[in-house]
């Protein structure tokens, strides 16, 4: 009751006064640079790498990956040149993950180059084949194969064209399914008791919230009742209070969003297999059922994965790996955790220490790092993730198709978890920031649609210093296109800052019907260095129509939106959920002016516990052109922006990277 009152007084406005800073002066936008080189590879020192080498590292007689790692060593004490290390065409099938440490590092200023030699398209991947089919249940449809003993657990499938297969699972809010308190009940009209079940512990229970599904295995059941672990239901605890004029905050006060979902499914059984193209892997017997998709034979193969990192470059927080580029490569096939949180999208408060970035290709505690003309598909997690600290880091040009995770991942897994929200940050976590990061001209398509937790496109920590997000091309993304989490405390004090997001193209996001998301989100940047969201180009606001174009989500400053084209904006039903064409929820001193927004909606919101008529806006929005339909010609500006927004055309290649 003296909560709820609390909450109600700062509401209503009664807490303390505050007043919008007039003509506050703006610095400088940041110079952001990325990872520079710019030494000719003719002047490198080079060596040569095939799938099957055992040579003396000659185009002749190539390394094997292993070989050249070892070599390389042997010259960096001396480096007097770049080293590049050309990869031959052909499937590098991992068994275990190739590891690059902090003595692999580039040194005296030169850089170490791991490559797909000239011409070649070298796929990096951890997978196997199976075929040879027998009938397991005539009258139901469903074959099996023993795979061998040592095979781990995977959680994803795909045909051998790269079709990916669903895991067996009852749909949401199938007749037999019903939500209790802490898991779900099989009603008497499933055929099966569920102590009867094939492996009840590993069945995954999900339940949606409107930010993601929260999932997790079966820690316990009775008769035909399941439960999740109190571990698991912990992950989205979170609670609200209003604080002055900071507006809201989340805590860890009693709360649990899942108790709210009414939309629940469950996922990873023998006895859910029904729909053509379902599959089940029992670990414990190693037998892999599958009900055959059409023109699918005895002889058909699928594959499956093995690793879930397939090359890791693993420096520490005070001992990083230096001046690495990983260049024209082309990953395939890994594995993934659809349950498991992670650090990829950690945009609730969720008071539970995420676990360690597992991507295809994994950067922990990087420096001078960069990452280019590489390409990512049929991914089961991350498929970039860096982790821990990293500074001076470009990626540039890669492209991203069939992900199921998030596409890039910026974030930290070490981050001290603070009891409640500070003005400043942590100070165990102040060593920990990124700086200096450029993400740009990256090409994603279809990515983050294959894990039950939210993921992004591309998804960065607030704890982050100068970060240039600039012509990238979005098409299909589950959660936000792009966004930055807010976890650690981040009222004042310096989170994020310096965070350009420019030149951008996104549609088709937000495609799992998610709501109260954005195509762009940009959380706790309240430091010194301004921040601009400027010359995107966005398109629709998702399946839900009450997401935004642009969202200020959360402590944010200091930041002008201006000069985005965003079309296909609705108009607003809900006067608190919108939708809006630009949401500032408990910031200020924020601009939004000279933007053009088509679709009829021509409201903006401000959300905070001073955000009552006797109380002047925290932000100025002004100067923007609104329309009803797609005019016959738009104003010069703007069509710059249609015109040029996404990758530039001397990157268009990129999207031809995703058919090797």
């Amino acid at each position: 009751m003296v909560f709820c009152l609390v909450t109600l007084y700062y509401f209503l406005g009664f807490g303390s006064s505050y007043t919008i800073k007039e003509d506050y002066e703006r610095s400088s936008a940041p110079q952001i640079t990325g990872c520079q080189h710019s030494s000719l590879e003719t002047e490198a020192y080079h060596v040569y790498v095939s799938p099957d080498g055992n040579g003396d590292g000659s185009k002749s007689t190539p390394f094997s990956l292993h070989q050249a790692k070892l070599a390389v060593r042997k010259l960096i004490p001396n480096q007097k040149s770049d080293i590049v290390v050309n990869l031959s065409d052909g499937r590098y099938n991992f068994d275990e993950t190739f590891v690059l440490t902090p003595a692999d590092s580039g040194n005296n200023g030169f850089f170490i180059i791991w490559k797909g030699a000239e011409g070649a398209h070298p796929v990096i991947t951890s997978s196997k084949k199976a075929s040879q089919w027998e009938v397991h249940d005539e009258r139901k449809n469903i074959w099996k194969m023993i795979l061998p003993e040592r095979t781990s657990n995977f959680e994803h499938l795909w045909l051998e064209n790269g079709t990916k297969l669903q895991r067996a699972w009852s749909g949401f809010n199938p007749s037999y399914l019903k939500k209790i308190h802490r898991g779900f009940k099989l009603k008497k009209n499933f055929n099966k008791d569920f102590h009867q079940w094939e492996d009840p512990y590993n069945v995954v229970l999900i339940g949606k919230h409107m930010w993601y599904y929260l999932a997790g295995y079966v820690d316990s059941f009775k008769e035909n009742k399941l439960y999740w672990s109190e571990e698991v239901q912990k992950n989205t605890r979170s609670g609200v209070i209003l604080k002055g004029n900071h507006s809201f905050l989340i805590t860890n006060k009693p709360f649990t969003p899942i108790k709210m979902s009414k939309t629940v499914a469950i996922e990873n059984a023998y006895e859910l297999i029904s729909e053509e193209g379902e599959w089940y892997f029992n670990n414990k017997t190693k037998v892999l059922y599958l009900k055959p998709p059409k023109g699918f034979t005895r002889d058909s193969k699928v594959i499956y994965p093995k690793l879930k990192t397939l090359v890791k470059l693993d420096g520490q927080l005070y001992n990083p790996i230096e001046n690495i580029i990983i260049k024209n490569l082309h990953f395939r096939y890994n594995n993934g955790d659809k349950v498991s949180f992670t650090a990829s999208y950690p945009t609730e408060s969720v008071y539970t220490r995420p676990k360690k970035g597992e991507g295809a290709l994994q950067i922990n505690a990087g420096k001078n790092i960069r990452i280019e003309n590489n390409s990512f598909k049929y991914i089961g997690n991350d498929a970039l993730n860096f982790d821990l600290t990293g500074q001076n880091i470009t990626i540039n040009a890669n492209s991203f198709e069939t992900v199921s995770s998030t596409a890039i991942s910026i974030v930290q897994s070490n981050l001290k978890l603070p009891k409640t929200w500070y003005d400043e940050i942590t100070p165990e976590n102040k060593d920990k920031m990124f700086k200096n990061i450029v993400v740009s001209n990256n090409y994603l398509h279809n990515v983050s649609n294959g894990n039950f937790r939210f993921a992004h496109g591309i998804a960065y920590s607030e704890l982050v210093k100068n970060i240039l997000i600039t012509h990238n091309e979005i098409d299909g993304v589950a959660g936000c296109p792009i966004r930055n989490s807010w976890r650690y405390g981040a009222i004042e004090g310096g989170h994020a800052q310096g965070v350009i997001y420019s030149w951008n193209k996104s549609q088709n996001h937000v495609n799992k019907e998610f709501h109260d998301f954005a195509a762009l989100n940009l959380s706790c940047a309240n430091g010194l260095i301004p921040n601009s969201i400027h010359h995107n180009y966005i398109i629709g606001v998702g399946r839900d129509p009450r997401n935004i174009p642009v969202y200020l989500d959360v402590h944010v400053s200091n930041t002008d939106v201006y000069n985005n084209v965003m079309m296909d904006v609705t108009k607003a039903e809900s006067k608190i959920f919108g939708p809006f064409w630009v949401y500032f929820v408990g910031s200020r001193d924020n601009r939004a002016f000279n933007n053009w927004i088509e679709g009829g909606n021509n409201k903006e919101r401000h959300f905070d516990s001073k955000n009552f008529p006797w109380y002047k806006p925290r932000n100025e929005v002004f100067d923007n052109t609104f329309y009803e339909k797609v005019p016959d010609i738009w104003p010069r500006e703007a069509q710059e922006v249609i015109d040029k927004a996404g990758l530039e055309p001397r990157y268009e290649y990129i999207k031809e990277y995703l058919n090797v």
